[in-house]
């Protein structure tokens, strides 16, 4: 009964965690760039995938500040099953994760990236700020990619994506807009609605994170 339209949902969110200053995790965790070698600790990015309907932990990773958040979850992806939908913020909203999540038969809801223009009156338009585009494969950049031409080739030339805007109001506050982009396209199986109210549970990682960093004094 905890299920979404009765698919299990794992959402996945990243962090930083001061380490002990030891020599060695000063050479696995160095500091990052802008600090000086006598100022600071070591520091390491720490990446979570959590169970949405329970909170528990299902896997997490410890790497050093270089290693970027979105190649971290993409280590996650082997423990997806067939149905599974996967939810995240900005890190995860690419053509690569879509694509390769699709090939897996698992569902994404993501954040929009800013980098990525979004225009409703365009595509195929469902209803007000809701329609399905379609995403083409960048070109391949084997410096920022993390991904090898292998995987790279794999992937579709383009995929079809639904993007849709809603607000979130707080009494006293400007409302914000919030952009997702899912491959959650039917819109008489999953309502706007219904992608919104999932896509807000996505801060229970951020508060799981938050406990499991201050019980753990982390």
């Amino acid at each position: 009964e905890n299920l979404w339209h009765g698919r299990r949902v794992w959402t996945f969110d990243g962090s930083t965690l001061l380490m002990q200053d030891t020599e060695e995790n000063q050479s696995k965790y160095p500091k990052w760039c802008n600090q000086k070698a006598s100022c600071g600790f070591p520091i390491a990015r720490w990446a979570v995938l959590f169970c949405l309907s329970t909170g528990s932990v299902l896997e997490m990773y410890l790497e050093p500040m270089k290693i970027s958040e979105r190649a971290m979850f993409r280590q996650f992806y082997k423990l997806f099953s067939p149905g599974d939908i996967a939810l995240a913020d900005r890190g995860g909203c690419a053509f690569y994760d879509m694509a390769m999540l699709m090939l897996m038969q698992v569902d994404g809801v993501f954040r929009m990236h800013a980098s990525r223009k979004v225009d409703f009156q365009k595509g195929y338009i469902l209803f007000e700020k809701d329609h399905i585009v379609e995403w083409k494969k960048p070109p391949f950049d084997n410096k920022h990619l993390s991904l090898s031409r292998t995987e790279y080739d794999n992937l579709p030339e383009r995929i079809w994506v639904r993007e849709l805007e809603f607000s979130i109001e707080s009494p006293g506050f400007r409302s914000k807009k919030i952009i997702i982009a899912t491959t959650l396209n039917d819109p008489a199986i999953y309502t706007k609605e219904d992608l919104a109210d999932l896509y807000l549970r996505r801060w229970e990682a951020e508060i799981d994170l938050k406990h499991l960093k201050t019980t753990l004094k982390m």
